[in-house]
């Protein structure tokens, strides 16, 4: 339709990630925003979740094809960690160091969740995702 290659259409995003700011926050910081600080930390053995998109907040999950933020991302966890897609707004991230959960129920969680609370139109996908840190790849976990 917008007579473009999937190639052509890739390099526009990136291209156009360029002039986003991202932002990588625990969940504790962004809870801690919209209760203007009054909230209780997470237990000590609470898997870390991280919230990871622009710092607009409007379709940061276009993040997760850019890899000098992911790349930095898994140096600051030390680790690679899981993606689950919340929207097209924005990604959560999960280290997988002291994760419990195995992917195939995180992806539960992502298929409740999008059923649930995320309009349709700003469902991203039902999957779940791991990035290497080795590699430097994202695939498919569940």
């Amino acid at each position: 339709m917008w007579n473009v290659t999937e190639q052509e259409l890739y390099e526009t995003v990136i291209t156009n990630m360029e002039h986003d700011t991202t932002e990588l926050k625990s969940m504790d910081e962004i809870m801690a925003e919209f209760t203007d600080g009054a909230i209780d930390s997470r237990a000590d053995d609470a898997p870390a979740l991280y919230v990871a998109g622009n710092t607009n907040r409007v379709n940061g999950a276009v993040e997760m094809l850019n890899r000098k933020f992911l790349m930095d991302s898994a140096d600051f966890f030390g680790t690679d960690f899981m993606i689950l897609p919340s929207s097209i707004h924005e990604l959560l991230f999960l280290p997988v160091s002291g994760m419990e959960k195995d992917p195939a129920s995180l992806a539960q969680i992502v298929r409740e969740v999008n059923d649930t609370q995320v309009k349709n139109d700003e469902i991203l996908s039902y999957h779940v995702y791991r990035y290497s840190r080795n590699s430097g790849e994202v695939a498919i976990a569940a």
